[in-house]
Formats: structure tokens, sequence, C-alpha cells
């Protein structure tokens, strides 16, 4: 985790693909290695990391948390708002904070929907009465 955060990617990517080899089913390394990947702007790579670290225990709230970080990221509000939920309930308190992040997101999204919608309404009543 030292040359992550150092910032010395191939390394620390080395490191746990080698540490992933002598125990495939490290879920801490799992996710260590997610977040090299994210790093590196390899966000499908990393999900795929998260993701087996949940298959080999999905009780782990960071890997949780994690993914939904980069849910989140591409936009997968839905998504992501799950994940975080997921993180919560198994302790993960900082968890709260992204989870009403998303909660504002969807709803700043729902309001600007509503509006568009009023518009092309107005719009379109617009040009009936012209006819």
């Amino acid at each position: 985790m030292a040359l992550w955060k150092l910032e010395y990617y191939s390394w620390a990517l080395e490191s746990y693909n080698c540490a992933l080899e002598i125990e495939p089913r490290n879920a801490i390394a799992w996710i260590n290695k997610g977040n090299v990947l994210s790093s590196l702007g390899q966000q499908d790579e990393a999900l795929l990391c998260y993701d087996q670290a949940l298959e080999i225990d999905p009780l782990m709230a960071r890997a949780w948390y994690n993914e939904g970080d980069e849910l989140g990221q591409r936009n997968r509000v839905i998504e992501a708002r799950a994940r975080f939920e997921n993180a919560y309930n198994l302790g993960l308190f900082q968890a709260q904070e992204m989870i009403a992040r998303c909660k504002q997101i969807l709803i700043d999204l729902l309001q600007k929907s509503v509006k568009q919608i009023q518009f092309w309404g107005d719009e379109a009543h617009s040009c009936t009465n012209q006819l």
C-alpha cells in the first residue's frame, strides 16, 4: 500500500500481482490492486478487482465503498448509492456522506428532467396555439 500512496503505481501493481499469485483469495490485496488500477485510469479493471474482493468476502465494507466510488465517477448514481449503503450498513460510516451526495445528484437530475418536460410541454402548447 505504501507504493500506491507514494504514487509508484507500476511497482505497486506488480507487488499486488505477486501477492495474489501467492494468495489469490486475499480480499484486501484485491481491493488494493483495484485502487492502483483506478489510479492508473483503468476503471473497468478496478471494478473487477473490487468484485473479486466481494466474491471472497461479501462483508468487506471497503470493497463496497470503492466500487460505489468507481460507479459514481461514471455517473451510475443509483448503483453507486446501493454500494455506499452496503458499506454503511457494514459499519463504514464515512459512506453516509456519499449516500447523501448520491441522493442530491438524483434530486438534481429529477428536477432538471421536470424542467425539461415543462419546457417541451410549453413549446408544444405554443405550437398548437399557432396552428
